[in-house]
């Protein structure tokens, strides 16, 4: 029998991962969120408590759309070993966080069991394309509508992304939940990724494919299936 397909998809992509020095088989840190856990780029000092509410509103949207939730990003980060994928990172945050505390959202359990991990993105183009893709081939259709959860400043990027993927803009939407608190910064590279994508808008030559195989230190190729959490 085929499974039951949602009717909406919502994205939260990645932006980093746990250290190798995080262990997968135990309680994470309390205080989770700190720098000191995450494989963080210099300009990212101080942005895992902002990924942190990017996860919690993505579960909100979930919960209230009765929505498939993804987590998107692959193994990106060689300080994070062989383990930890973006997706995973932020769905163990997830677990750790949210779980316990399930009287916040009546069907949070269901929603938490839900959750897809999508562990081969590793641009923001493909943080939409592999779980659209995942989404088609576990269900045989495409979502009626999607939503992007992350930084405010990125929108344009994905709506682009959305258009080059055919996405009918009254099927897709995207929400930004807060900013980087060098936001100058934030927006003078988002300048050039938006030149960047209109020039390859796919993101499969030149700088952009570079910039992926940067990001990709264990060489990881597909299939982009779905990995169910656990």
């Amino acid at each position: 029998m085929p499974i039951a397909a949602p009717d909406r998809l919502v994205i939260v992509p990645g932006h980093a991962s746990f250290k190798r020095t995080v262990s997968p088989v135990i309680p994470l840190p309390e205080n989770v969120l700190d720098d000191q856990y995450w494989a963080l780029e210099p300009f990212q000092a101080g942005e895992p408590r902002y990924y942190g509410e990017h996860i919690s509103h993505g579960i909100q949207l979930a919960n209230e759309d009765q929505a498939q939730l993804v987590f998107s990003g692959g193994r990106t980060r060689e300080e994070s070993g062989s383990i930890w994928s973006e997706a995973l990172s932020y769905y163990r945050t997830a677990k750790e966080l949210y779980l316990p505390n399930d009287d916040a959202y009546p069907t949070l359990k269901k929603v938490m069991a839900g959750i897809a991990l999508e562990e081969f993105a590793r641009d923001s183009f493909q943080n939409i394309e592999f779980p659209l893709l995942n989404f088609v081939n576990r269900y045989g259709t495409t979502p009626q509508h999607i939503k992007v959860v992350g930084w405010g400043f990125k929108e344009d990027r994905f709506k682009h992304h959305a258009s080059t993927l055919g996405i009918p803009s009254g099927a897709f939407s995207y929400e930004g939940v807060n900013n980087p608190d060098d936001l100058d910064s934030a927006l003078a590279g988002e300048t050039k990724a938006a030149v960047d994508f209109k020039r390859v808008p796919r993101g499969d030559s030149g700088e952009l494919q570079d910039k992926r195989n940067r990001r990709n230190p264990y060489h990881d190729v597909g299939p982009h299936n779905v990995r169910r959490a656990s």
